[in-house]
């Protein structure tokens, strides 16, 4: 239910009528007013005319994709909350989702009413019941990313998995994690662009992975203003970690039942 009834304005863009079509029929009666587009160009032409807060888009389209669509939408309209639908599985999807297209959520089809109904709900940022904001997790290697990611899913959180590619210290404000896991393999790792941004009121908890023997000098090289957070909100975890060891932490450092009143993207 949401608290606030005024109407958001939501695009679905689909170059199939009928789904585009069946997802304005599923949200009848609810407070989404709905516009749909048929291909990019269309999309952003609504979006340079109407006031949009949601917009939906499939992830295989000619032309342009979702993918690309949502990344130029992520450029020119920052504000509007960006979903990518796919029929396609493959946490390499997931990646792309969050990572190119900068999007604040991933659905698969087929799609439930109902969980379409709850997922634009809290991307309108009026559900009265969101939980914990998704786990951001951050590793250099993707195909070590993916299965870092699917560790931290199976703690029970929601995940949005990025590349240092696309600085994941820029993504945090219009995410709201709940915590942060971030994995650094490179021979001179650097967390303090992330640390800074993870400190900035509402301070996220971040468990920081370092490999074995470059721990004491990653932290020592922290500037004075940022090791009293690490003091504080970091839980640092030498590589090769302890797969359980990194588990509790999840749990207890991002799922408890005090950071419940933090809106989820």
């Amino acid at each position: 239910m949401m608290e606030d009834e005024r109407k958001r304005n939501l695009l679905v863009l689909d170059d199939d009528e009928a789904v585009a079509w069946a997802i304005r029929r599923a949200l009848r009666g609810s407070p989404f007013e709905v516009r749909c587009a048929c291909d990019g160009p269309h999309a952003l032409a609504v979006l340079e005319s109407r006031d949009v807060d949601i917009v939906l888009a499939d992830y295989r389209m000619p032309d342009m994709d979702g993918l690309r669509f949502l990344s130029i939408v992520a450029e020119r309209f920052p504000r509007v909350r960006r979903i990518l639908l796919t029929a396609y599985g493959g946490r390499q999807v997931e990646v792309d989702a969050f990572g190119r297209a900068r999007a604040h959520r991933l659905m698969t089809k087929p799609w439930d009413p109902e969980q379409l109904r709850g997922a634009l709900e809290r991307e309108a940022g009026v559900c009265a019941d969101e939980g914990p904001g998704p786990v951001i997790v951050v590793h250099d290697d993707p195909e070590r990313l993916i299965s870092l990611a699917e560790l931290v899913r199976e703690c029970g959180c929601r995940v949005v998995p990025l590349s240092p590619v696309h600085p994941p210290q820029e993504r945090i404000p219009e995410l709201r994690p709940s915590g942060i896991v971030a994995l650094f393999v490179g021979p001179r790792p650097d967390p303090v662009p992330l640390l800074r941004a993870a400190m900035r009121p509402p301070e996220v908890p971040v468990v920081l992975v370092i490999p074995q023997g470059t721990s004491s000098s990653v932290l020592e090289a922290c500037p004075p203003d940022v090791r009293p957070f690490v003091a504080r909100s970091v839980d640092v975890l030498i590589e090769p970690c302890v797969v359980d060891e990194l588990a509790s932490l999840v749990k207890s450092r991002f799922l408890a039942p005090s950071r419940g009143e933090r809106a989820s993207p």
